[in-house]
């Protein structure tokens, strides 16, 4: 075969970290095929509407779908519904925003800011803060508590220099440089764990949980304390000043809130629009894409292996073969297609269940009060029948993921159990869901549930025996990008380096602006 037809990096599944790195190479000229096995961009983390969605749901081994008898949620409203199986939301300091940026990926994107963030503490909603003001409007909070609080978070954010992210002329957190001894309890290099921190300062129960779970979204109980409140006894002081670090420097950035929501959807538009960064820049892409047979067809120049590809794909009639360099595949394409690709890469593919993560998509009748449209509730631990912390993602028309009056709901947590996704999220949606009336001393409904979907997402960890042939981390477990913008980065340079381009840059700004629309 003609040294021509050798793309130079094949890349299956078009998750986040798969598709910044398929941008990142097309962007440099490297020849790139960008394939998935679903018709629509965003691997796991896909948008359905309710039809396809029941469709995926139907492959899944653990999955119930719920719907009410009202019409108010009719076939018209469930194909404007966009759901994301992978609800995500990204930190407005994250360094993903500059990519975005470098590469004009964020041209083809529109964003919300958050509008609120609570903690689900003892049957209400208790809002997280943001600055100074938040804390000390807290009528929930003690005066000496508010004080400890706002020391520990001011030096918290100032256990490393400030950066421009870091200012306090807007009412967030103070910057100035912490005492000695301050420095010394924080100290960020240490590996003591930060439960044992949060407690010495003396915090009550629900400011630690308000920073442990709710700004620093550790939700895992693995190894928890003894305690009323469930902390994990995993999380380092370094790991934790990290996570709080990050969600003090996005306060400000953009709005109020720590975080902003794509609109139709976050994980997928942004896996969607570094495909088109891609395909811009030469990249060829193949959706519907099954593989049915690799081998290894000869060794180059270098003696490295060249590997060959036959698939199938949805559309053509015939067999479709191409031959490339490097093959880098999602965790999830791993294990779906272990048989074919074990053949170039060994028999420890898609092996290991690494996790396992409990969901529920629901649609309701009215929003949640009190919560923003997008908002975000934590429900700690061992709260409602869970194990592990929840994640709730609210949103509405605002983000254009559903019809004017309806709202879409999205509940997360870690089963580290043989439970159900519906034994592990139902107790706490219908908590959710249930207010007290303060006047007459009983609860009722705040929202009726018009669609539920529950549903259990499967992580499997691969290994390979060839150096050509990568797997990708699953990022599913975390709120953000930082772990698919930072491994996208790390397998560039070192694709880079055997492709004898290793002084490449990473989605590097450009002088000039390629536009598909010239």
């Amino acid at each position: 075969m003609a040294s021509e037809d050798v793309y130079d990096v094949l890349i299956v599944g078009t998750g986040a970290a798969e598709s910044i790195l398929a941008a990142a190479f097309a962007r440099i000229g490297q020849r790139v095929v960008h394939v998935d096995a679903n018709t629509a961009y965003g691997d796991v983390g896909t948008a359905l509407d309710a039809f396809q969605l029941r469709e995926y749901l139907a492959e899944q081994h653990e999955s119930t779908v719920l719907e009410s008898d009202s019409t108010a949620f009719d076939k018209s409203d469930a194909r404007k519904c966009c759901f994301e199986l992978l609800p995500k939301l990204i930190f407005a300091s994250s360094p993903l925003i500059t990519t975005m940026i470098n590469c004009n990926v964020a041209s083809y994107l529109e964003f919300r800011a958050l509008e609120s963030l609570h903690l689900f503490w003892n049957g209400a909603f208790d809002a997280v803060p943001g600055s100074k003001e938040d804390i000390f409007k807290n009528d929930s909070i003690s005066l000496v508590e508010k004080r400890r609080l706002m020391k520990l978070l001011s030096n918290i954010l100032d256990s490393r220099p400030a950066t421009a992210d870091s200012n306090s002329e807007d009412g967030n957190l103070p910057t100035e440089v912490a005492q000695p001894a301050e420095s010394a309890v924080l100290d960020e290099e240490a590996d003591d764990l930060f439960v044992d921190v949060v407690k010495k300062v003396g915090l009550s129960e629900k400011s630690r949980a308000t920073l442990f779970h709710a700004i620093g979204m550790f939700l895992n109980a693995e190894d928890a304390e003894n305690d009323t409140l469930v902390f994990s006894r995993k999380v380092t002081k370094r790991q934790a000043l990290a996570a709080i670090k990050q969600y003090l420097t996005s306060i400000g950035r953009f709005s109020a809130s720590a975080f902003l929501s794509g609109v139709y959807g976050t994980a997928s538009e942004i896996s969607q629009a570094f495909c088109r960064v891609c395909a811009v820049n030469g990249g060829t892409y193949m959706l519907g894409f099954t593989p049915i047979e690799t081998s290894i067809i000869n060794k180059g120049e270098s003696g490295d292996p060249i590997f060959r590809v036959s698939a199938k794909v949805e559309g053509l009639d015939d067999v479709t073969n191409f031959s490339c360099k490097w093959i880098v595949v999602s965790s999830s394409s791993a294990h779906r297609f272990k048989s074919v690709f074990s053949k170039i890469a060994g028999n420890r593919l898609g092996s290991r269940l690494d996790k396992r993560i409990s969901r529920c998509i629901c649609v309701l009748d009215s929003k949640i009060p009190g919560i923003g449209e997008p908002g975000v509730i934590v429900i700690p631990p061992a709260t409602h029948n869970n194990t592990n912390g929840i994640l709730a993602i609210q949103h509405s028309k605002n983000t254009l993921v559903c019809p004017s009056g309806k709202y879409i709901l999205y509940l997360s947590s870690i089963s580290t159990t043989a439970t159900t996704a519906e034994q592990d999220l139902s107790a706490s949606l219908e908590a959710l869901l249930t207010v007290k009336n303060q006047f007459e001393n009983e609860e009722q409904k705040s929202a009726n549930v018009l669609f539920t979907a529950y549903y259990t997402q499967e992580v499997y960890g691969s290994e390979s025996d060839s150096p050509r042939f990568i797997i990708t981390k699953d990022d599913s477990e975390t709120i953000g990008f930082e772990g698919s913008l930072a491994e996208a980065e790390s397998l560039f340079t070192r694709i880079a380096e055997g492709l004898g381009v290793a002084d490449a840059k990473f989605l590097a700004p450009n002088d000039t602006v390629v536009d598909d629309d010239e």
